[in-house]
C-alpha cells in the first residue's frame, strides 16, 4: 500500500505529465524546463501527502522516538522477571531482530548469559583482550560486518568473531562502569534477512543509557532481595547516617560540625548526600536530587555516586569534575535524567567553602557577625540538560567565622504545602535558622524538619533532605 500510494502513483503521474508536455510542446528547452518544474511540484505534493498519512501507515525507518518512549516505560520496581520479559520484547519489536542475548558480569568478571532467545548458556571472560580494546576505543556498538571489514580490528578480529559465532549474533553492545565491562547485549540478525543500517547503529548508540540501566539493574539490584537493596545501597537514612559517622571526627577536629536529616517519601528515591576526603586539608561534600521516583531514580543516584568517586581518582580540577559528571548524566543515564544540587569543598586551613551550585534550591546562611540569615545561592545550572556545562559553571567561595551556619536543602522541603496550599518556602527556613543560631547542627536540622511536619500536618509526599554545616572554632574537642 505504501509503495502504491507514495511511489507508483506519483511515478505514473510524472510519466503521464511528461508525455503531455512532449505532445504539446515542441521545443526541447521547453520540455526540460516544464518536466523539471512538474516533477518538483509532484515531489512536494508527494511529501505533503506522505506527511498527512504518516499517522496511518507509520514510519518504516524512523523508530527512534517510539523506541525511546517504550524504554522510558520500563518499570524496574516490578522485578527481575518483568524486566527480562519487557526489555527483549521492546527490542525485537522496534529493532526487528530475530532475538537477543543478554550477558552480565559476575564478581569474578565472567560474562554469564541471563537471557537468550536461543537457549544459549554462554560464559565469557570480561577480561578478554577484545573487550579491553573496545573499552579503550570507547566503541559501544560494533557490528559483525564492521569487524570483518575494518582493519582497525585486525588484532582482535578472531577473538570477537568467535564471540559472534558462539552466540549466532550480528551486533555487540557493550556496557562499561569505569574501566570494567559489566555486561553486553548481543543482537541476532534482522528478520526477513534484512541488513542492519547506519540508522540502526545510530539509534542503538543513542539508546545506550537505557541499555546501561538494564545491565546495571540485572547486575547489582535484581540479584538481591529488595529489602537488602534498600538497607545496603538505596535507603537514604542509612546512607546519610553512615556517611556522617565516618566524617564527624574529621570535621570536628577542624572546628566544623555537620548533620542532616533525610526522608524518602517512597522508600526509594533520588535524593542523596555524600562526603569524600580529598586530602588532610580538604573534604568534598555533595547534596542533590536525581530526577525521577522509585527504583529508577535510586539506581541513577547510586550510579552517579559511583562515577563521581571514580572520576576523583584522576581529576583534580573542580570545574572539570562537574563538566565530566554532567556529560556522564547526559550520555549514560536515561534521557530526561538531571541532577539538581551542589558540590562543595571545605578547605580547613582557611575555613573556606568553595562551591558550585548546580541548581540547589536553597542555601541559607546565618552570619554571626551580622546576626542575620541570608540566601547565598550563587549561579548554577542543573546538570544533564546541555552537553557542555563548562561555560555556565562559576566557583564561589565563603569564608566562615565562629558561629556561622549554612543550611542546604532539596526542593522537597521548600515545595511542601499545607492544607491551604501554602508553600513551606525559603523564608521560613531562614527564620528558623536565625532563631536557632546558637544550637548544634543536628538540632537545627531536626528543628527545620519538625517545623515542616507541623506545617503540613499530613504525610510528606516528596523526598526531603536537609544538610546543616556549622563552623564553631578551631580545636573543638569531641566532648
Amino acid at each position: 500500500i505504501r509503495f502504491v500510494l507514495f511511489t507508483a502513483i506519483f511515478a505514473g503521474a510524472a510519466g503521464f505529465t511528461t508525455a503531455l508536455i512532449m505532445q504539446f510542446i515542441h521545443s526541447v528547452s521547453g520540455w526540460i524546463v516544464l518536466i523539471i518544474v512538474s516533477c518538483i511540484i509532484l515531489f512536494f505534493i508527494r511529501s505533503f501527502v506522505s506527511g498527512k498519512l504518516e499517522y496511518v501507515f507509520g514510519k518504516t525507518t524512523d523508530y527512534e522516538v517510539m523506541l525511546d518512549t517504550e524504554l522510558q516505560k520500563l518499570d524496574f520496581g516490578k522485578g527481575h522477571d518483568t524486566v527480562l520479559e519487557s526489555f527483549p520484547k521492546i527490542m525485537k519489536q522496534y529493532i526487528t531482530c530475530q532475538g537477543l542475548d543478554i550477558l552480565v558480569s559476575d564478581e569474578n568478571m565472567n560474562l554469564q548469559t541471563v537471557y537468550s532467545d536461543f537457549e544459549h548458556h554462554n560464559t565469557l571472560s570480561a577480561n578478554l583482550a577484545c573487550f579491553e580494546y573496545l573499552l579503550s576505543q570507547n566503541n559501544v556498538v560494533l557490528t559483525k560486518t564492521e569487524l570483518i571489514a575494518n582493519y582497525l580490528y585486525d588484532s582482535i578480529r578472531d577473538e570477537l568473531l568467535d564471540v559472534f559465532e558462539t552466540t549466532q549474533t550480528e551486533i555487540l553492545i557493550s556496557m562499561r562502569e569505569g574501566q570494567k565491562l559489566i555486561g553486553c547485549i548481543l543482537l541476532a540478525p534482522k528478520t526477513h534477512s534484512a541488513e542492519y543500517t547506519p540508522y540502526d547503529i545510530h539509534v542503538l548508540s543513542n539508546m545506550y543509557s537505557y541499555f546501561f540501566l538494564v545491565i546495571y539493574y540485572l547486575r547489582n539490584i535484581s540479584k538481591q532481595d529488595i529489602i537488602v537493596t534498600i538497607d545496603r545501597e538505596v535507603e537514604m537514612s542509612d546512607q546519610i547516617i553512615g556517611s556522617i559517622q565516618n566524617y564527624k571526627d574529621t570535621l570536628e577536629a577542624h572546628g566544623f560540625s555537620m548533620d542532616s536529616i533525610a526522608y524518602s517519601a517512597h522508600q526509594l528515591g533520588g535524593d542523596f548526600i555524600d562526603y569524600i576526603t580529598l586530602n588532610e586539608k580538604r573534604t568534598m561534600f555533595l547534596i542533590g536530587d536525581v530526577s525521577g521516583k522509585g527504583l529508577s531514580a535510586s539506581m541513577s543516584m547510586v550510579i552517579l555516586k559511583s562515577i563521581i568517586h571514580t572520576y576523583l581518582q584522576t581529576i583534580s580540577d573542580f570545574k572539570e569534575l562537574i563538566t565530566k559528571v554532567n556529560r556522564f548524566i547526559k550520555d549514560n543515564l536515561p534521557r530526561g535524567t538531571f541532577f539538581a544540587g551542589l558540590f562543595g569543598i571545605i578547605d580547613f586551613p582557611t575555613n573556606t567553602i568553595y562551591y558550585l551550585n548546580c541548581g540547589i534550591p536553597l542555601m541559607s546562611m546565618y552570619i554571626s557577625s551580622y546576626k542575620h540569615a541570608i540566601e547565598i545561592q550563587g549561579e548554577g545550572r542543573v546538570l544533564g540538560f546541555v552537553k557542555n556545562i563548562a561555560p555556565f559553571l562559576k566557583v564561589r567561595k565563603i569564608t566562615m567565622h565562629k558561629g556561622d551556619t549554612i543550611v542546604f536543602t532539596t526542593d522537597g522541603l521548600l515545595e511542601a504545602t499545607n492544607l491551604k496550599g501554602d508553600r513551606f518556602g525559603s523564608d521560613r527556613v531562614g527564620r528558623i535558622l536565625q532563631e536557632n543560631n546558637g544550637a548544634k547542627a543536628s538540632q537545627i536540622a531536626r528543628t527545620i524538619y519538625n517545623n515542616l511536619l507541623d506545617f503540613i500536618l499530613r504525610k510528606i509526599d516528596d523526598d526531603v533532605t536537609i544538610l546543616v554545616l556549622k563552623y564553631n572554632q578551631q580545636g573543638v574537642s569531641k566532648n
